[in-house]
């Protein structure tokens, strides 16, 4: 593992939930494992969305909805980007800068879920 690949930075306890949880359970596993996203995955743990704190503020409390009413698939950003855990830094950076994002879950070749990289992570590593 090289230093400078998206492996070696990402957050492997990656926090994932099933697209008919609710929101609520989701914001839970948030709380509980003090993160700000979680990925939607489908039955091989392959990524199909991913939900994030302000999307809970804006798409449900803001709009006074209740979270235990919600599923996350209702909620969710359906076109998730993804990055490569044998990518590099840079690559990760522009994806984050360009696309305006603040998390982005990292795959294996299968496209299996195996991590997440946030911008505090790419702080740390230019740092």
């Amino acid at each position: 593992m090289h230093e400078l690949t998206i492996e070696y930075w990402m957050t492997k306890d990656v926090v994932i939930a099933d697209r008919d949880e609710t929101v609520f359970s989701a914001a839970q596993k948030m709380e509980q494992k003090k993160v700000g996203a979680v990925v939607v995955v489908d039955s091989e743990k392959k990524p199909i969305g991913i939900f994030t704190e302000r999307d809970l503020l804006k798409k449900v409390v803001a709009l006074g909805f209740r979270a235990e009413d919600m599923k996350i698939k209702d909620v969710m950003a359906k076109n998730v980007i993804t990055i490569n855990a044998s990518d590099n830094y840079i690559t990760a950076n522009r994806l984050i800068r360009d696309r305006d994002i603040r998390h982005l879950p990292v795959v294996d070749d299968d496209g299996v879920v195996v991590g997440m990289l946030s911008v505090r992570d790419l702080r740390k590593l230019i740092e």
